[in-house]
């Protein structure tokens, strides 16, 4: 079953520019890249790191 949610244009402008919004890796504080280094990925995800190769 799929729900769907109403969203105000507001909200939704929102999220699009929030979906958008990127930031450079050597710009990122500490806490960022310390819960980065900590996080695991799914195991059902593991084949996306041959992606990276």
């Amino acid at each position: 079953m799929i729900k769907t949610t109403s969203l105000s244009t507001t909200q939704h402008d929102w999220a699009q520019t929030a979906a958008k919004r990127t930031h450079r890796t050597a710009e990122a504080t500490s806490v960022v890249i310390e819960a980065v280094e900590r996080a695991e990925m799914d195991p059902e995800s593991v084949t996306l790191d041959e992606l990276l190769k």
